[in-house]
C-alpha cells in the first residue's frame, strides 16, 4: 500500500512539474509515449468489473441506500480510491494530459463499462448500478470529470438507446 501511495504521489509530482510549461516536452512525452492515460482509464474499467453487480441492501424504510451500499461492498473502496486519484491526476495535469485522460474515461470506462451496467435486464442490478454512478458523482470534484460523466447520462447512448432515458425509466 505505502509504494503504491508513493508512486501516486510521484505521478501527481511529475504532472505538475509538466503543467508548469506551456510547451512542457514532459507532456507530449506522458501522452504521446507512455500507457499512463490508458492504465487510468483500465484501472477503473477492471475494478468496477469486481464489483458486485447485486447487492442485498437491508436498511430502515425511509433511509438511502447510499450508505448501506457502501458498506456492504468493500470492493467499493478500492474502486472510489482509483476514482479519487483520477480526479486528483486531472487537477494537476496539464491541458494535453486531462484530454487524452477523459477522453479515455468517457469511451473506455463510462461508454464501455458503466453503460451496459445501466442496461442491465435484472431491476437489481440497475439499482447497483445506479447506485454506484450516484456515488461516483457525488465524490468527483474535477470540473472536467463531472463534465464528462454529467454529459454521457444527459446526451451519451448505450446500445442505440439514450442514458438518460434507461435512468429516467428505471427511476419509475
Amino acid at each position: 500500500l505505502e509504494s503504491g501511495t508513493r508512486a501516486r504521489d510521484a505521478m501527481l509530482l511529475c504532472l505538475s512539474i509538466a503543467g508548469r510549461s506551456p510547451h512542457s516536452t514532459l507532456c507530449d512525452f506522458i501522452v504521446a509515449d507512455t500507457d499512463f492515460c490508458q492504465v487510468l482509464s483500465a484501472g477503473l474499467n477492471a475494478l468496477y468489473s469486481e464489483l458486485p453487480t447485486t447487492v442485498e441492501l437491508i436498511m430502515d424504510e425511509w433511509q438511502s441506500p447510499l450508505p448501506v451500499l457502501e458498506a456492504s461492498v468493500p470492493q467499493l473502496k478500492t474502486f472510489m480510491m482509483a476514482l479519487s486519484f483520477c480526479n486528483s491526476v486531472l487537477q494537476m495535469a496539464p491541458l494535453l494530459v486531462c484530454q487524452a485522460c477523459v477522453s479515455l474515461i468517457k469511451n473506455g470506462f463510462l461508454q464501455q463499462v458503466l453503460g451496459p451496467a445501466l442496461l442491465q435486464n435484472s431491476p437489481e442490478e440497475i439499482t447497483v448500478a445506479t447506485g454506484y454512478l450516484t456515488l461516483f458523482l457525488l465524490h468527483i470534484t474535477n470540473v472536467q470529470l463531472m463534465r464528462t460523466f454529467l454529459q454521457f447520462i444527459i446526451s451519451g447512448e448505450c446500445d442505440g438507446q439514450p442514458v438518460v432515458n434507461s435512468l429516467i425509466q428505471n427511476i419509475s
